[in-house]
């Protein structure tokens, strides 16, 4: 999922079994007050079980053929 809200947003969700694993990062904004943040959040089902930040600031790169990979709804947002 990229997504538009205070700065550019984006996250891409793995899944195993009935686990969901979210790797997230969004972009600084300071003209809203919003800080750059990534992190990784586990879902079992749809209950979030870990949701870490990472220590410093990591940035997900989508691949050039990422229209491909199905998108998801917010059900799953990380942010």
């Amino acid at each position: 999922m990229a997504q538009r809200y205070a700065g550019w947003e984006y996250q891409l969700r793995f899944t195993k079994d009935d686990f969901s694993y979210i790797v997230y990062s969004s972009d600084e904004n300071e003209q809203v007050g919003a800080s750059a943040t990534s992190g990784l959040v586990v879902m079992k089902g749809m209950k979030r079980i870990l949701d870490q930040p990472c220590a410093s600031q990591a940035y997900v790169t989508l691949p050039p053929d990422a229209l491909k990979i199905p998108q998801d709804g917010a059900t799953y947002s990380a942010m």
